[in-house]
């Protein structure tokens, strides 16, 4: 199942191909579920107060013996072995306790203790072999706290899951976004009801010199308890980037796979325009994901679906050229140093060069065009900030189109004014006023000038 060896560009590409057909590098990116280390949701659906404190007891040991340090080591040399630019983590847990607890009294402190921070273990590993990334985005999901019994004292015990964005330090990111989900499921104990939120985070990153917008979600489990939830978040995620112009990269555990019913994420996905990269590279190869076992030590591979994946959209026919793509952590020799698999997840490479578009279909490619929103073939800047005038309304240049714009505009209506007149007609007028309501509490762009100097 191992893909990693490289197509040459020459035979993906047409030997005569335009400006807004050429690629401009490959970009290297990775989806990695860390796995908590325990099924956390043994404890739904029990009712007996005592057996809920058993389960979660069973739970933690269950954590402590899947040792994620040891995991940490045989992920970051998937890391090492692939040396992606961007990665996107799930189940970056914060493990953390409180002695004594105090969740059956209320909770009023939380516990701060770190038994296990998933992050600094796994960017320790990343050092240790001579590799600098950095977090450069990251959103807390559920946080649940409980009571954990089995000593002479009653301790607590507090989940953080959150998801990250990893960067390779030579790629600059800017734009970061880090946000849950509308939508979300409730963990039931003992007829408390816990929020279980799930979330996506977002940068624009410069690789080769092109930007992306590179996105890292977890959507909510496929099955019984999460399937409704799950419907309903993938439509959040594709009307969040539904506007995006940059050549877009989604990659995440999306609990859903090819085989998913029509109204799960996937099938959400790919009917809105994204491809699946792995589906592309290796269409005949069933490069399952999921899962291992819950204790992670099963001799040999058990991964029955795929669902862990690398999307990719692009205003570009085809969306993009897949160079190479590869499942991590499914084969017998990937183990951990103490013998476990590095999670219950199998990984993904995919290494991707995108055709230069043209969002606009103005004629100006993407990388050249200075207002990407807007078909505009005089490309006019009159203010000279490398924002055309269609993606610019910000008079004053302080950042975004606000009240001092509007302000500005009326004082220049119907007048020759070049800045105010935003479509070129030669005169300020209502035409460029529906411009300006259409960018107000924008910031100017997009185009290249907001990756000017990254």
């Amino acid at each position: 199942m191992k893909r990693l060896t490289c197509l040459m560009l020459a035979v993906l590409l047409p030997t005569l191909a335009t400006p807004a057909e050429r690629g401009n590098g490959d970009v290297r990116v990775m989806t990695r579920n860390l796995y908590v280390g325990a099924d956390i949701f043994r404890v739904v659906g029990i009712t007996d107060p005592i057996a809920i404190l058993m389960e979660i007891a069973a739970v933690y040991d269950t954590v402590v013996q899947t040792d994620f340090p040891s995991r940490a080591e045989a992920l970051a040399d998937e890391i090492a072995s692939t040396n992606p630019h961007l990665v996107g983590l799930q189940e970056v847990s914060l493990i953390r306790t409180q002695t004594p607890g105090d969740t059956l009294f209320g909770n009023p402190a939380p516990a701060e203790d770190v038994e296990y921070d998933f992050l600094l273990l796994l960017l320790d590993a990343l050092i240790a072999r001579g590799l600098d990334y950095v977090a450069v985005a990251s959103v807390v999901n559920a946080d649940v706290e409980l009571p954990l019994l089995g000593g002479p004292v009653a301790l607590d015990v507090r989940l953080t899951d959150r998801d990250v964005i990893l960067a390779r330090a030579d790629v600059p990111t800017i734009n970061v976004l880090e946000r849950n989900f509308d939508n979300f499921a409730s963990l039931e104990l003992s007829g408390t009801f816990i929020p279980f939120y799930r979330g996506y985070t977002a940068v624009d990153a410069v690789v080769n010199g092109r930007p992306y917008r590179f996105v890292n979600t977890h959507l909510e489990t496929g099955g019984a308890f999460g399937a409704a939830t799950q419907a309903a978040q993938a439509p959040e995620l594709i009307t969040e980037f539904a506007d995006e112009h940059l050549p877009l990269i989604v990659v995440g555990d999306f609990n859903a796979s090819p085989e998913s019913a029509p109204e799960l994420a996937y099938a959400q996905l790919t009917g809105a325009g994204y491809t699946d990269t792995w589906a592309q590279w290796a269409p005949l190869d069933d490069g399952f994901t999921c899962c291992h076992v819950e204790t992670l030590d099963n001799p040999t591979p058990a991964l029955t679906s795929r669902i862990d994946i690398v999307f990719a959209r692009n205003s570009t026919t085809p969306a993009v050229n897949v160079l190479s793509s590869e499942v991590l952590g499914d084969e017998d020799g990937d183990q951990a140093p103490g013998g476990l698999w590095p999670s219950d997840h199998a990984g993904v490479f995919a290494s991707l060069d995108f055709p230069v578009g043209d969002f606009d279909d103005d004629g100006i490619d993407d990388l050249a065009d200075n207002c990407t929103r807007a078909a505009n073939l005089a490309q006019r800047d009159t203010d000279n900030d490398g924002y055309g005038n269609l993606c610019d309304a910000d008079f004053n240049q302080d950042g975004f189109v606000d009240l001092l714009d509007l302000v500005y505009m009326r004082q220049n209506f119907m007048t020759a004014d070049p800045d105010a007149d935003l479509d070129g007609d030669g005169i300020a007028d209502l035409n460029d006023v529906g411009v300006l309501r259409t960018l107000f509490l924008l910031p100017p762009g997009p185009g290249p000038a907001d990756y000017a100097g990254l």
